[in-house]
């Protein structure tokens, strides 16, 4: 979306914070946020959905918030859209309460297959069939597309001359996928942009920027 939640390449926001500590989640609620939101994405199973509704948070809310308050706020709505919450149970958590709620009819996940979920690589290998509309070193263009739903092209890149480095195959296309939850399958390039390009001459001329983009995100040149 073209919003403030499309932040690559923005000043005025500061450094990122990196003092972690070498915990994983500063706070035990973050660890919580992010069980939970994996247990859903479960039942779920679009991770395409879940960026849109991250997107969706009012700019002014977005900016305030933490990482994880956004993962909650994202969780919250998909809860809701799922049909987990009903909107009183949603406004009772709002309000800081636990509403009353059916425990769910299923059995937790044994820590040996939780740690596969988050170890094992998802899709298991790459679907080459077809052919792609470009091949390796083929100069492209970024499409200078503005969309209010869900994409993988950042607004920075748009516009902006790249260069083939490597086809991944037929991978998911996530615009539709977080519309519509349909399955439809396009070639994912990466692509490498100077960032002089991107920008300006005060980048450092030996400075690239890679990207994977779908196919419908670029023009031939």
């Amino acid at each position: 979306m073209d919003g403030v939640h499309d932040m690559g390449g923005m000043h005025g926001f500061g450094t990122v914070p990196t003092e972690d500590n070498g915990k994983p989640f500063a706070q035990p609620w973050q660890a919580r946020v992010f069980a939970t939101n994996l247990a859903m994405s479960v039942h779920t199973g679009n991770v395409d959905r879940f960026r849109f509704q991250l997107e969706s948070i009012p700019p002014e809310d977005y900016l305030v918030s933490s990482y994880y308050e956004r993962w909650l706020a994202a969780m919250m709505a998909n809860a809701r859209e799922q049909g987990f919450l009903d909107n009183d149970q949603l406004q009772t958590i709002l309000a800081g309460t636990i509403p009353d709620v059916k425990p769910a009819d299923t059995e937790a996940a044994p820590p040996g297959v939780v740690a596969m979920m988050l170890d094992h690589c998802a899709d298991g290998g790459r679907d080459y069939s077809g052919t792609g509309r470009f091949a390796v070193g083929d100069k492209v263009r970024a499409v200078n597309r503005h969309t209010p739903g869900h994409t993988r092209l950042p607004r920075y890149v748009r516009g902006h001359q790249g260069a083939i480095l490597k086809d991944n195959g037929n991978q998911l296309l996530p615009d539709t996928h977080a519309k519509t939850g349909e399955v439809v399958l396009q070639r994912l390039y990466t692509v490498t942009f100077d960032a002089v390009d991107l920008w300006g001459a005060e980048a450092n001329p030996r400075d690239s920027v890679c990207l994977d983009l779908w196919e419908s995100y670029l023009d031939a040149i």
